[in-house]
């Protein structure tokens, strides 16, 4: 009888080793946590194929106002919303400029955008963009930009006449000089007391000295006029 009970507890303690040592399945969680997302790549943005440079800045710092100016100069070729988007930056800017002495704030903000630095120090209007602001006027801010001017920005110098861009800017500078020559020599032989008659001469002498320099580039008067044209267009500066 004791040899039976000491089977059988000898047959339970086999049991409850083998059952110890038995590999068991592994218990999943309900929920399991999400695997990390392998972060997508992200396409680098193009580099803008322009920029823009402040080449010269003033302050008006008076009783009568507190004036912000710039003169900014592009490179490559922004569009006409590139242009806004610069001038509402910087008028902002300028909008918020502090350290005044007699003001609290700006009064005046005057922001010009030029296709080159000949024409920013040329002081012809010849801006691409700008934006005029007054605080007294009440009026907001005027945007403007110069889409004429903005489609010829970057466009490539061509032969014209016979002529090279840069012969034909030579052209009209000769004949800005023959014009100024006129004045000058009709104001030396004619007093101003005998003003009719120095204005006629300066204008005899102005078709005289304009004639001569046409003939020696060998122009028409037609190619004169659209040489002429084209500087408008262009905004050149000679």
């Amino acid at each position: 009888m004791k040899v039976a009970y000491i089977l059988t507890g000898v047959l339970l303690l086999a049991l409850f080793w083998w059952l110890g040592d038995s590999p068991r399945d592994e218990i999943q969680p309900d929920h399991q946590p999400p695997k990390a997302e392998t972060p997508t790549a992200v396409s680098p943005q193009p580099e803008p194929d322009f920029g823009f440079e402040l080449v010269d800045q003033s302050f008006n710092d008076t009783p009568i106002k507190a004036q912000v100016e710039q003169h900014v100069v592009v490179t490559g070729k922004p569009t006409a919303a590139d242009v806004d988007a610069e001038l509402r930056r910087r008028y902002q800017i300028a909008r918020e400029r502090g350290g005044w002495r007699h003001h609290g704030q700006t009064t005046n903000v005057y922001i010009y955008i030029y296709g080159s630095e000949v024409q920013a120090r040329a002081g012809r209007g010849l801006w691409l963009g700008m934006v005029s602001w007054v605080r007294t006027s009440q009026s907001p801010p005027d945007f403007t930009v110069n889409q004429d001017r903005l489609d010829v920005l970057g466009e490539k110098p061509e032969e014209r006449f016979g002529l090279t861009e840069s012969e034909r800017k030579q052209f009209l500078t000769d004949l800005a000089d023959a014009q100024e020559r006129a004045m000058t020599e009709a104001m030396r032989r004619v007093p101003d007391s005998r003003i009719n008659e120095q204005i006629d001469l300066e204008q005899d002498l102005r078709v005289r000295y304009e004639t001569e320099i046409m003939e020696r580039w060998s122009l028409t008067e037609e190619q004169v006029a659209a040489i002429r044209s084209e500087a408008l267009r262009k905004s050149w500066v000679y």
